[in-house]
C-alpha cells in the first residue's frame, strides 16, 4: 500500500489479520544472551541494594544536635588579637562549623565569616568602616527614592524596582517578621535594601 492511495480513506481500521506477524525463533543462544545479562545485572543490583541497606541500618541515627557547644563570646575573643583583629580565621571557621554560634553573638561573628570587613582591621577600624558603609547606603537609597518621588525614573531603576517589588510581595507572610499587610515596616525595609 502506498501513501495517499485513492482507495484508502484518511483513517482506515485495521484488523488483527492486517498486521504482519513476525516469527520469533525459539531457543537460539544469541537471542537469550541479552535476557541472561539483564537477569544477572538485576541480581547484582539487588545484592548491592541489600548490602547498602544493612550498612545504613547498622549506623546510629544522626542527631540534630551539633558535635560541640556553640561559640561563646569568650571563645570568640580567643581568635582575636589585642587590637581586635581576627588572627586565626581558619580555626574560627572550624569552631563555627563544629558547633555554630550563640544567637546573641551572630550579628558580630557573621560579619567576619562573610568577609564584610576587609582583612586586618582592628575593632575601631571596623566601627569606622561600618559607619562609612551605612552612610554610603543611605546616600544611595535617598538618591533613588528622590528620583522616584520626582518622576525621574530611568529604565534601569524602573526595571529594578518592579522586579524587587514583585519579589518582596511574594515574601513568606507566615514568617512573623514579614506578617501583616503590604505596608509592614519590615517589608518596606526589605524593599529598600534589595533596591539599593
Amino acid at each position: 500500500m502506498k501513501p495517499f492511495e485513492e482507495s484508502v480513506d484518511d483513517w482506515d481500521v485495521l484488523g488483527c489479520a492486517d498486521v504482519p506477524q513476525t516469527q520469533v525463533p525459539e531457543n537460539k543462544p544469541q537471542n537469550r544472551l541479552p535476557g541472561l545479562i539483564l537477569n544477572q545485572v538485576e541480581k547484582t543490583f539487588n545484592m548491592v541494594q541489600r548490602a547498602l541497606n544493612l550498612i545504613e541500618e547498622q549506623q546510629p541515627p544522626i542527631s540534630d544536635q551539633p558535635l560541640h557547644a556553640p561559640l561563646t563570646d569568650t571563645e570568640f575573643h580567643k581568635f582575636l588579637d589585642p587590637v581586635g583583629q581576627v588572627v586565626q580565621s581558619r580555626e574560627l571557621r572550624k569552631a563555627i562549623y563544629r558547633g555554630g554560634i550563640e544567637p546573641s553573638l551572630r550579628k558580630v561573628v557573621w560579619k567576619h565569616i562573610l568577609n564584610v570587613y576587609p582583612e586586618g582591621m582592628s575593632g575601631k577600624e571596623r566601627m569606622d568602616y561600618m559607619k562609612k558603609k551605612a552612610y554610603e547606603y543611605q546616600t544611595l537609597r535617598d538618591c533613588w527614592k528622590e528620583m522616584v518621588q520626582n518622576g525621574q525614573v530611568t529604565g534601569d531603576l524602573a526595571y529594578v524596582t518592579s522586579m524587587v517589588r514583585k519579589d518582596v510581595l511574594r515574601t513568606d507572610r507566615h514568617h512573623e517578621f514579614y506578617a501583616g499587610s503590604d505596608d509592614n515596616q519590615n517589608i518596606a525595609s526589605l524593599f529598600n535594601i534589595l533596591t539599593t
